[in-house]
């Protein structure tokens, strides 16, 4: 059995220990997460990191819990803080074993002493829940905990301020609240026991948080604590504490039991990479009410953006047999639709929806494809579905989309100097990394194959808005090849044509022209641009996004904002793209056993080298495009769980 765990000859080490990071989510855009040795690298790390009613944004609200264990008038400091110059305290040299799945465990080792802490969020409640057990001990020994409270934006850091209420209010020894600012809500904390509380409002300062020093970023932050919670343990008794925004009914203990329950069995199976992934892959299903449901983009930094969605739904949902919550995804996005377009950013983080991309309009058709062959339920696309999807199309044919234009040859030409609408989107120093207006390959392809999808559908009864869809797709049908392929050893299709301008860079776009359902190229083409992007793409951990033979290409991940923004899209591997090159491949080669085998120890390999790493049982946004191939960006990425789920799936299938 796979064990996700780290020993003290890591753990003990901060240059090793904090290479990794560990997540917990709620299922409403919550989380919990920070490294094993619980020293934050980064502001967006906290134990209770949530939404909050009526305001747009997360919210890091409760930071860390620092404990301390004492007797005979020795005090032994559990937490780990990285302050100027200093880790100060080195609890993590206490640090016996931490285990990642299937929640994060720490174990401590004090001499005769054994100490444990569990930390679990529970689905549905912007709440953490902490478990404290004392596992061997020959002696009694003193609890101590001192919340640690951010109360901000999670993309923000808090400093000391006058404005801060400073007063934890308890009715009972089991139960505290504490309102620190205005217009927030409640901090509420409780114990499974009786403890007593001493107060002691005070800041810590200057917490440095290396990643983001790293990053070129603000790194240091005052948090507030109010005081010590203290209890006297002696071996096998244990504290649990429940923490939430605003009050619950919820006893800890049973809050805990059941999570634990329900974690613990998970390991009463097999475990494999493939099983840790499908469990985890629930983390980024988000619940908007009773019907409402959407995917978050990645952890810890991402928010609901309508393209990741659209790719990541077919893994995190058809692949798995959630047909019903792939469903409550398309029509929770289909409520948002407008202008023919689907919003690139909505939800959690956004006050309102935005609306700057075209690629996830069309991607909303392949996905609902996808739900369509996986689930065979065409009369639900019909009537649910496609209103939105008639809508979508009237709005492009009749020019209501101010970012599209259909050319006389079919194309969709989209967007002007001044946008970035294609998932290529980064900028650097004020202007476009790589400028894609024009027709750009695979929008034109998820543009044809979302016309066919149309026809398929509804072919016989188009409505006369609608009527001139099939004229369309023969036009790109006689245009599409002669306009992007690129006759060469092996030939290959351009990225975009701007008129008269073709830009030849061989990049991982043009493979959707070969990928989706309704395809343009024949299979002399598919085989050749295959052959062309295994050659100068294709890396042990996913596909580049630019050729290295580019002169643009860049091959490292680094640096501030402007200088990682510039390699983005210009050679950084991206572990997604795996999804739409398998689909190609599987094309090229139908029916060859050899080459599937051949293909699924790539991603056995790619699994088994990742999911120990960098974001602990997940798949990460990016990596360096030169090998190793360094792990980069959000350690926990939606499309990038999501493809390597539905390929390797489609790969047992076949």
């Amino acid at each position: 059995m796979i064990k996700f765990e780290f020993n003290s000859d890591v753990l003990t080490n901060p240059e090793q220990g904090l290479r990794y990071e560990w997540l917990e989510t709620n299922g409403l855009g919550g989380y919990s997460s920070t490294t094993p040795l619980e020293c934050h690298t980064r502001k967006y790390h906290g134990l209770l990191v949530t939404p909050m009613a009526n305001c747009a944004g997360r919210f890091n609200f409760l930071s860390k819990m620092d404990v301390a264990l004492s007797f005979k008038k020795n005090v032994f400091h559990l937490s780990t803080n990285k302050y100027p110059d200093v880790f100060y305290p080195t609890g993590h040299k206490y640090l016996e074993k931490f285990i990642a799945f299937p929640y994060p465990t720490f174990i401590y080792r004090i001499g005769d002493i054994l100490f444990k802490k569990e930390i679990l969020m529970p689905a549905g409640m912007n709440a953490v829940v902490i478990n404290y057990e004392l596992l061997e001990s020959d002696k009694s020994i003193v609890f101590q905990a001192r919340p640690m409270l951010a109360y901000r934006g999670f993309h923000a850091l808090a400093k000391e301020n006058i404005n801060i209420q400073v007063k934890m209010f308890g009715d009972t020894n089991r139960e505290w609240k504490i309102e620190p600012y205005q217009l927030m809500p409640a901090l509420v904390f409780k114990s499974s026991k009786k403890l007593d509380f001493f107060p002691g409002p005070d800041w810590n300062k200057n917490y440095e948080y290396l990643r983001e020093r790293k990053r070129g970023y603000d790194f240091t932050e005052d948090l507030f604590c109010p005081g010590m919670f203290e209890k006297k343990m002696k071996k096998g008794e244990s504290i649990t504490f429940l923490v939430s925004v605003g009050e619950t009914e919820l006893k800890p203990e049973l809050v805990y039991k059941k999570e634990v329950k329900k974690r613990s069995e998970l390991l009463n199976k097999p475990i494999t990479p493939m099983k840790v992934l499908e469990d985890q892959s629930s983390q980024f299903l988000i619940e908007h009410g009773k019907d409402g449901l959407s995917i978050i983009a990645g952890y810890p930094w991402f928010g609901e953006w309508g393209r990741d969605a659209m790719i990541s739904l077919p893994g995190l949902t058809l692949s798995l047999g959630k047909y019903k919550e792939a469903m409550k995804i398309l029509t929770y996005f289909a409520a948002h639709a407008r202008r023919g377009q689907l919003p690139n950013q909505v939800g959690v983080d956004c006050e309102k929806p935005s609306y700057n991309t075209i690629d996830a309009g069309l991607l909303y058709f392949s996905a609902i494809q996808s739900y369509h062959k996986a689930s065979g339920d065409e009369s639900g696309v019909i009537k649910k579905l496609g209103p939105v999807m008639g809508e979508m199309l009237k709005s492009m044919l009749k020019g209501e989309n101010p970012d599209c234009r259909i050319l006389d040859n079919g194309l969709l030409y989209v967007g002007s100097e001044r946008t970035q609408l294609t998932w290529m989107d980064a900028q650097a120093y004020g202007r476009p990394v790589t400028p894609r207006h024009g027709c750009a390959v695979e929008i034109n392809a998820l543009w044809y194959n979302a016309l066919k999808y149309y026809l398929e559908l509804f072919g016989t009864k188009l409505p006369q808005e609608l009527a001139v869809i099939p004229e369309i797709c023969a036009k790109i049908e006689a245009s599409f090849v002669g306009q992007f392929w690129v006759e060469d050893e092996p030939g290959y299709l351009c990225d975009l044509v701007r008129d008269d301008y073709r830009d030849k860079s061989v990049r991982p776009n043009q493979l959707y022209a070969g990928a989706l359902p309704y395809s343009l190229l024949n299979a002399t083409q598919l085989s050749a641009m295959l052959d062309r992007v295994t050659r100068e793409l294709l890396t042990p951990k996913g596909l580049r996004t630019l050729s290295p033979k580019n002169q643009a290409y860049i091959g490292l991940y680094e640096g501030n904002q402007d200088q990682r923004d510039s390699a983005y899209h210009q050679g950084t591997v991206w572990p997604w793209l795996i999804g739409i090159f398998t689909d190609v491949y599987l094309k090229v080669h139908k029916g060859k056993k050899a080459k599937r085998v051949e293909l699924k120890k790539y991603f056995n390999a790619l699994m088994e080298g990742e999911i120990f790493q960098y974001g602990l049982c997940s798949l990460s946004e990016i990596r360096n495009g030169n090998s190793p191939h360094e792990a980069k960006g959000t350690p926990y990425q939606a499309w990038s769980v999501a493809e390597v789920i539905r390929v390797y799936h489609s790969l047992e299938e076949v």
